[in-house]
């Protein structure tokens, strides 16, 4: 809904029928006109987990992690935000969200046994 109010493009990356995540095809979709990269850390489907995947990706957008958005795509260029959603990834693993190298990172409380409309934003 944002993104047809504002007019951004809306990238969807590809998942394989084994439920791999493609790095490279991730890569190719991020250009210097990226501000957001949104990325679930586990499907809610096959259960399958990203960690690695996710890991490569912000290390390709940031190779060192800054508080604050850093020039690495390009010269002058500002790298995209890397959303990480781990709802689904927090209940079944230990999770050290420095370690993703992420800018933000999530999960819902209701997936723990909280109330609905609770949840975590790092």
């Amino acid at each position: 809904m944002l993104a047809e109010q504002t007019g951004a493009e809306l990238r969807r990356v590809h998942i394989g029928m084994d439920g791999s995540l493609d790095v490279e095809q991730v890569k190719q979709l991020i250009d210097n006109n990226t501000k957001i990269l949104a990325l679930s850390l586990c499907s809610n489907i096959t259960g399958r987990v990203w960690e690695k995947e996710v890991k490569a990706l912000c290390e390709h957008i940031c190779p060192h992690p800054d508080p604050l958005p850093t020039a690495s795509l390009g010269e002058g260029d500002i790298s995209p935000l890397v959303v990480v959603d781990a709802s689904q990834a927090v209940v079944h693993m230990s999770l050290d969200v420095s370690d993703l190298g992420c800018d933000f990172c999530f999960f819902t409380g209701h997936k723990l046994g909280a109330l609905t409309g609770t949840g975590v934003l790092w």
